[in-house]
């Protein structure tokens, strides 16, 4: 029986998301976790894209978001590829961005795209009820 467990242990932790990219060399930094609806959504290569790839290549092109969003992806710098969300992004929605980092990059096999996910919030509300006043006339 334990040896059932652990296999079952090694064989769900080695399992890796299709949406989800671990590590890729020429990714420093991303949007990740649950964000505001309407935050911009932000990946950031370990290298520069260079000048004449990026007056020739539309981020557009490059980048894709799941499920669609109205929006653009676009350059913020030669190492910043930011999405800017058409108004507000659904609540409580997991999204999923993929790179083609084979059109800035030369790439090696398994490195050509990159995928990473981030989520908006539910709608929340509170409500913090400090006092109850009640007037002289015992209206409420």
């Amino acid at each position: 029986m334990s040896l059932t467990i652990v296999l079952a242990m090694v064989c769900g932790c080695s399992k890796q998301s299709a949406e989800q990219t671990e590590y890729n060399q020429f990714i420093e930094a991303y949007t990740s976790g649950n964000v505001s609806r309407t935050a911009q959504i932000v990946m950031m290569t370990s290298r520069e894209i260079d000048a004449e790839k990026m007056s020739k290549i539309n981020a557009n092109d490059v980048m894709s978001i799941k499920p669609k969003a109205k929006g653009k992806f676009t350059y913020a710098d030669n190492r910043t590829i930011v999405f800017a969300p058409d108004g507000e992004l659904e609540r409580d929605t997991k999204y999923s961005v993929t790179a083609d980092l084979s059109r800035w990059f030369e790439t090696e096999k398994g490195e050509e795209t990159f995928h990473f996910q981030f989520a908006t919030l539910p709608f929340d509300a509170s409500c913090v009820m400090t006092s109850l006043d009640i007037d002289d006339d015992n209206n409420y």
